[in-house]
């Protein structure tokens, strides 16, 4: 599944709905906006998940003030059985990629 959070507040209610109703394996999100620190907060939105993704805002936080949200990030959270399975292979600003099993 993928879901478009337009930022992790607004979203969130989103993904615990979906995750309520269809308790998908896989749920890739685009646009979560959350700063380096803060990439935990993924892994808070339910405890039977586990998220890998990056932050956008990483390179921009050492050059100064900015100001709303042009930075976003990707995300992949998946079920927490399925992390021993799971490999990080790329976390980039634009995309965010595991390998499952083989």
């Amino acid at each position: 599944m993928s879901y478009n959070l337009h930022g992790f507040n607004q979203g969130c209610p989103g993904i615990r709905d979906l995750i309520d109703l269809l308790s998908p394996d896989i749920i890739m999100v685009q646009e979560h906006c959350l700063y380096p620190s803060n990439l935990s907060k993924l892994n808070d939105i339910d405890k039977n998940y586990v998220s890998f993704g990056s932050s956008a805002m990483s390179d921009k936080l050492g050059s100064g003030p900015f100001y709303g949200r042009p930075y976003v990030g990707t995300a992949i959270i998946i079920k927490r059985k399925l992390v021993p399975f799971a490999l990080l292979l790329v976390s980039d600003d634009r995309f965010t990629v595991i390998k499952l099993s083989n």
